[in-house]
């Protein structure tokens, strides 16, 4: 990424296709944590874009001091980061997430003598023998962030197979894109009942 010199989608996308078949066949317990900061458009259009670059370049420093250099931080585009951690139980991966949380709620930018905070939710999934392709885990670590978001901004949420919230959350993507459907290719009936008084 040529702004905040990290890996970009392309080269995680790789990196995450090569990770889960050794999670597949050798057991190896690795994470993966999906960062999205909080409101940031707002900083682009109240300060602009130069700011809102250099905001991306400090917490682009913040998210790779956090983790060991074994672990891979990624900027996926706009303000959307990825962190795969190597070696890494469900616990160490709460651990992670919730100080990257707690780090980037306590981050203040500086700007033309303007103070303003920089906070994040996040999407966590432990990389198990479960997933088929990196797409995959990429959905459900954006679902869980998403939920994150629901919940109340600047939280942790980790993805379960079971969880409620995110499979009404699948739910609703799924008739919306079957409304889409239906409206483009003219499936809609309109079905009407006379009411006459007796």
């Amino acid at each position: 990424d040529p702004l905040t010199g990290l890996p970009n989608r392309l080269m995680l996308e790789q990196q995450l296709g090569a990770a889960i078949p050794r999670a597949r066949t050798q057991d190896q317990r690795l994470a993966l944590v999906f960062i999205d900061l909080n409101r940031f458009k707002s900083i682009n259009d109240q300060y602009g874009h130069a700011t809102g670059d250099s905001v991306l370049m400090e917490v682009a420093k913040r998210l790779r001091s956090a983790v060991r250099n074994s672990d891979m931080v990624a900027r996926l585009g706009g303000d959307e980061f990825v962190v795969i951690l190597e070696q890494c139980s469900s616990k160490r991966l709460m651990e992670v997430a919730s100080e990257m949380v707690s780090e980037l709620r306590k981050f203040r930018f500086v700007e033309s003598e303007q103070r303003f905070r920089v906070g994040a939710s996040i999407g966590a999934v432990m990389i198990d023998v479960a997933w088929e392709s990196a797409e995959q885990v990429l959905q459900a670590a954006d679902a869980a962030c998403y939920s994150a978001k629901e919940a109340g901004r600047g939280r942790v949420h980790l993805w379960e197979q079971e969880d409620a919230l995110l499979q009404a959350r699948r739910a609703d993507i799924r008739w919306a894109t079957r409304l889409e459907q239906a409206m483009e290719y003219d499936h809609f009936e309109l079905w009407a009942q006379r009411i006459d008084a007796l």
